[in-house]
Parts: structure tokens; C-alpha cells; sequence
């Protein structure tokens, strides 16, 4: 219908029915990946969706950007879908996250507060940077690390953990 211009308030309808185009896009894709365990959220599936249209539209010489206010698609989530890292890394319960973090943060020291702030605050911005976090074992590193990860997490961040060190625990 789009392809034609058959198709007058394309946003509304799209909004309407989206959903009645994803009754085996789950099955379809864990065939495709191999994977039984992958599941999308509800914002995956509609971005996927749109995604495929968009993919339609281009072959034929059109985009989404000629229907607005059509929704564009996420330029990620193809990339997202296909890496299962990824995938793994975003199955996480965003409210128990928050819920997570607004116990923890009362519990940071001063210095370690400092340091939370500092990295979200640069997550936040446009800046970028490099933070190495040093100090003896029992210096509460980890509980700050913790506290920067589930929030980063409670925003729908892809947080990958890495040490410099064997011994790191």
C-alpha cells in the first residue's frame, strides 16, 4: 500500500497493526540465529518490523522517510539481532535494574559516589572517556563497579565486564 500511495494516515495505521505482522517473527528468527532462547521485547519487534519495511521500500526505489510521520527504524537493530552477545547482554529486567540501583546508591561512600557520578555523568554527555578505577583488594571497587553497571544497565546499555588482571574475581 505504501508503494502506491494507497494508503492515507500510514502512521495510524501503522500503529494500529504493527502487531498483526509479528506472529512468527520469533519462531522465524530463532530458527534463522539457532537460538531457542532468544526472545524480543515488544520495542524489538516493532523496530524489526520496521526495519523489514524499510528493507522492502529501498528495493523498490522509496524509503519511510517519504511517508512522515512513519517511524524510522533503529539503525542497530539488525546489528543487535544478528549478534548474540549483544542479545544476551540486553536480557535484562530494566525495572529490576532501577529498582536495584536505587538501593545501592544510598550505600556508596563519598569517594565512591564521586567516581559513579563521573562515569554517568560522561555517559550522559557527549564526552567521551576512559576510566580506570585503582585500588587494593577490600577498597570497594567492585561495589562501585556494580552500582555503574546496573545503572547503565537500568538505561538499556550493553555493558561487556573486562579486568586487566588473571586474578581479577
Amino acid at each position: 500500500m505504501l508503494m502506491y500511495n494507497e494508503i492515507a494516515q500510514p502512521d495510524v495505521r501503522w500503529e494500529d497493526h504493527w502487531e498483526d505482522l509479528n506472529d512468527d517473527l520469533e519462531r522465524r528468527l530463532q530458527r534463522k540465529h539457532r537460538d531457542h532462547n532468544l526472545h524480543l521485547s515488544t520495542e524489538q519487534r516493532k523496530n524489526f518490523r520496521l526495519y523489514e519495511l524499510q528493507v522492502i521500500l529501498n528495493r523498490n526505489g522509496r524509503s519511510l522517510k517519504h511517508f512522515p510521520p512513519m517511524p524510522l527504524p533503529s539503525s542497530n537493530v539488525a546489528q543487535q539481532l544478528r549478534n548474540r552477545l549483544i542479545r544476551e547482554q540486553l536480557d535484562y529486567d530494566i525495572t529490576k535494574e532501577a529498582a536495584t540501583l536505587r538501593l545501592l546508591l544510598p550505600t556508596l561512600k563519598s569517594y565512591q559516589m564521586e567516581v559513579f557520578q563521573n562515569v554517568i555523568t560522561a555517559d550522559d554527555s557527549t564526552e567521551e572517556g576512559c576510566f580506570f578505577v585503582y585500588g587494593s583488594g577490600r577498597t570497594g571497587n567492585a561495589y562501585v563497579w556494580k552500582a555503574i553497571i546496573t545503572a547503565l544497565c537500568s538505561k538499556e546499555k550493553v555493558i561487556l565486564s573486562v579486568a586487566s588482571s588473571g586474578i581479577a574475581g
